[in-house]
């Protein structure tokens, strides 16, 4: 009762689970606002620890985010983290604090959109990437890319947040508590995926490894790209597909693409680069495995 601010007198809604149990909320009109505000301190922080600070209070649903201390030669970086996450925009700046706000009601918010959103930019990202086999004139692109999956999946996650926090702003989702924590973890596994993409994307584009491989030993990089570029594929069609078939599928492969990427790098001994290169391609692999466990759960 306290949490929710409930007294004497205020109106519940009544919500069937789907495994059967009953959850009561307060009344979608009862609830106010609860603005919450936290106050960073920049005392022995780099802009880098700012930064992940900022991002922090922002997932976690703060309406207000103060920096204060000794912002000297670190305001240009503040204001550009702000600016790119979606809704928060800068109050006010002085020598020695900088305030933002958030300023985006969360219930508009379509989650399933989103992702769907998220995974049509993962998606061209990948391709781009392979087209780096043949020229560098994508990755500029792949990584403005990664900037908008970025703003994306935390504000997804600070919806979601909040809708663990707010019982009707849940409601107003039509999400219950078990998808709200699936969801949230879909959203950092692909948030993560497209940083992995974006970091090989780097390595294609600004070191010489893909000049100095034979052409053999590119095509077979190239086909283990598309492997995992087919997986993700795979997992995220079974995720808006509802298809049982294709989630399978995905275990199947993961542990395919990890063999033969294995195996590539067995045969390539000593090129540079390369080792980071299947390390990136197995961990886009396992995290494209990890949301298929987390399609099962949902599911079950």
């Amino acid at each position: 009762m306290l949490k929710n601010n409930l007294k004497k007198g205020d109106q519940l809604s009544i919500n069937e689970l789907q495994n059967g149990r009953l959850e009561i909320i307060p009344s979608l009109s009862e609830e106010k606002e609860d603005i919450r505000e936290i106050n960073i301190d920049t005392k022995e922080k780099s802009i880098e620890d700012l930064q992940r600070d900022i991002i922090s209070a922002y997932i976690n649903g703060y309406n207000i985010i103060n920096i204060f201390g000794d912002i000297s030669g670190k305001i240009a970086g503040i204001r550009e983290m702000f600016h790119e996450l979606v809704a928060l925009e800068i109050m006010e700046v002085t020598a020695k604090r900088v305030t933002a706000k958030v300023f985006s009601d969360v219930t508009g918010t379509s989650i399933d959109h989103l992702i769907r959103r998220i995974n049509m930019i993962t998606k061209t990202m990948i391709d781009e990437t392979k087209a780096l086999f043949e020229t560098n004139r994508f990755f500029d692109d792949i990584v403005e890319r990664d900037y908008e999956v970025n703003r994306q999946a935390f504000f997804g996650m600070r919806t979601l947040t909040i809708a663990t926090l707010s019982p009707s702003v849940a409601n107003k989702l039509n999400l219950s508590h078990f998808e709200i924590m699936y969801l949230r973890l879909l959203l950092e596994k692909l948030e993560n995926i497209a940083d992995r993409v974006k970091s090989l994307a780097k390595i294609f584009a600004k070191t010489e490894l893909l000049i100095g491989l034979k052409k053999e030993t590119r095509d077979e990089l190239r086909s283990l790209l598309d492997m995992v570029g087919m997986n993700y594929d795979y997992v995220m069609k079974s995720l808006f597909k509802n298809d049982n078939k294709l989630t399978n599928a995905v275990f199947v492969t993961h542990t395919d693409n990890i063999k033969a990427a294995q195996a590539f790098l067995e045969k390539n001994k000593g090129v540079i680069n390369l080792p980071l290169v299947v390390e990136l391609l197995d961990r886009i692999s396992a995290l494209t495995e990890n949301i298929a466990r987390i399609v099962v759960d949902m599911k079950t």
